[in-house]
């Protein structure tokens, strides 16, 4: 999953990651763990790491750091092995409206095609994404659609809901 995963990804609860800690005399060790609904992994060797909003890039620089304040001779690295799902909410005018679960990986754009996209009345020039908190983002398809322009894209994050406008 760290090869589809781009660099930005934020890990939250639910990620799955490996975190490998060897030795300069051949010693390793491997924990494998879900990230707890708080947040945070614990690390026999480093204690809890709080990883919420985190890269993996990031995650890798906090282990290594800590190794190298208590331990001279020991190394590490972290790779995410399995994405969380979150629950996003799509509605208006879209074939399919309602909860969905999808990848942590997903955006606005992959969940409206899982959707079925607009309905015959639905906008394609003016459909929200709505935060959890709140924040609205406008996404106008007809770019994508007419250049292939991605930049409109969005991640999504759990709780937040597309909503198709007539």
């Amino acid at each position: 999953f760290e090869g589809l995963a781009p660099s930005d990804y934020k890990l939250g609860a639910g990620d799955e990651v490996k975190i490998i800690i060897w030795s300069d005399i051949g010693d390793q060790t491997i924990y494998d763990m879900q990230i707890n609904p708080e947040g945070q992994i614990y690390v026999p060797m480093l204690g809890v790491i709080q990883v919420t909003g985190m890269t993996v890039k990031r995650l890798e620089e906090v282990v290594v750091g800590r190794l190298s304040e208590k331990f001279k001779h020991f190394k590490g690295q972290a790779t995410l092995t399995k994405v969380r799902t979150i629950q996003v909410f799509v509605t208006g005018e879209v074939e399919q409206p309602g909860a969905m679960i999808v990848s942590g990986l997903s955006t606005a754009f992959s969940v409206l095609y899982q959707s079925g996209g607009p309905t015959r009345r639905g906008s394609m020039r003016n459909i929200s994404v709505i935060g959890q908190n709140g924040k609205e983002k406008k996404i106008d398809l007809y770019d994508y659609f007419l250049t292939g322009d991605r930049r409109q894209d969005v991640s999504i994050a759990n709780g937040d809901t597309i909503f198709v406008p007539m």
